[in-house]
Order: C-alpha cells, then sequence, then structure tokens
C-alpha cells in the first residue's frame, strides 16, 4: 500500500493484511504531509518504508512484521491503540529516531509491543528522546511514575483517579458486608 505525498489514509475498521500473498506487504509513504491514521481495526504488513509519513494510532491493532533497514520517524500513540513490532530486538532499537515519536498522555489504553524488547529498551528510548511523552523527553524516575512494561509490552500505568476510585468502589463494597453481618 503506498500513502503517496500529500495522501492521507484513514483506516476506522476492517482488515488490512499485506503479509500474505505475492505483495511485499509493504506500506510506503512519501513527503511531509502524508499520513496514515488508524482509529479502529486490524492490519499487518511485512515493513515499512515511510520516509515522512506520518503513523498516528488512536485506536485498532498495527502489526510490522519486519522493520528491515527502514526508521519510525514520525509516530504517535494514543487511545486505545495496539502497535506490534516484532523485528528483532537490536534492529527495533535503532528504528526510532527523534523526528516526532510521541506516546499521548491520554494513552491510558494504548500499547506499544516491541518482540524483544524489556524495562530497560523502553526506558533508553525514551529518555533519549527517540520516543517523547507529549512531545518532551522524560528522564528514568518520570519514565517508571507513568509507564509499566509486562515482558515486551508498554502501556501506561492507570491514573491515581482510577486506583481511588476502584479503592473507594471496594471500601464501599466491605462496609456493606459488614453492615449486612451487623444484622444478622
Amino acid at each position: 500500500m503506498r500513502v503517496q505525498a500529500d495522501t492521507i489514509f484513514n483506516q476506522s475498521g476492517g482488515s488490512i493484511n499485506a503479509v500474505l500473498g505475492v505483495q511485499t506487504g509493504e506500506l510506503t509513504g512519501g513527503n511531509l504531509g502524508s499520513a496514515y491514521n488508524m482509529s479502529g481495526g486490524t492490519a499487518s504488513f511485512v515493513t515499512v518504508n515511510l520516509n515522512s509519513t506520518a503513523l498516528n494510532f488512536s485506536g485498532g491493532t498495527f502489526t510490522i512484521t519486519d522493520l528491515g533497514a527502514n526508521n519510525i520517524s514520525r509516530m504517535t500513540i494514543d487511545g486505545t491503540a495496539t502497535v506490534v513490532i516484532n523485528s528483532a530486538a537490536a534492529i527495533a532499537h535503532t528504528r526510532f529516531t527523534t523526528t516526532g515519536n510521541n506516546w499521548l498522555p491520554t494513552a491510558t489504553g494504548a500499547s506499544l509491543t516491541v518482540q524483544g524488547w524489556s524495562y530497560s529498551d523502553f526506558e533508553s528510548v525514551f529518555t533519549s528522546g527517540r520516543i517523547q511523552y507529549d512531545g518532551l523527553t522524560i528522564n528514568a524516575a518520570t519514565f517508571a511514575d507513568t509507564f509499566q512494561v509486562n515482558g515486551s509490552t508498554l502501556s501506561m500505568i492507570p491514573e491515581p483517579s482510577t486506583y481511588a476510585l476502584l479503592f473507594g468502589i471496594a471500601a464501599i463494597g466491605i462496609a456493606a458486608c459488614r453492615r449486612r453481618k451487623a444484622k444478622n
């Protein structure tokens, strides 16, 4: 699939599977102003060759089988998007550049999986600025307070207000159980 110069491709549902078949399965992009925007559905590509095309994810599941020699230079993850990169860990580590890779703070449901990566790999790309949080390079302490890593998957830690809400609901439930026991 080719996203040409100044072209916007929006995917809000359905499925694109460019992994199987006789084609190369490449998502190819053009100049600044071109973008692949995903808000739903699924898409699978063998590789990406995007030049200046932006990848913007706010929902759905996007999978890249192999980064090869291709950099990811303009990617935004937000909302409930799931982005999976199945490239070798060492290759993937060098493919993130500082030109616009961003994780937006509203992304409490979003995740990024990079095959073979661990906590230290994700922390490294954030503290070096190759992926930014709301447009800013963050330090190790802020990374630890903001993100969690489960295996090779990075996601945001739920906001403290979410924990407070869950704690409040649990406390009400316990109080109601005690009140019922006291009546019996």
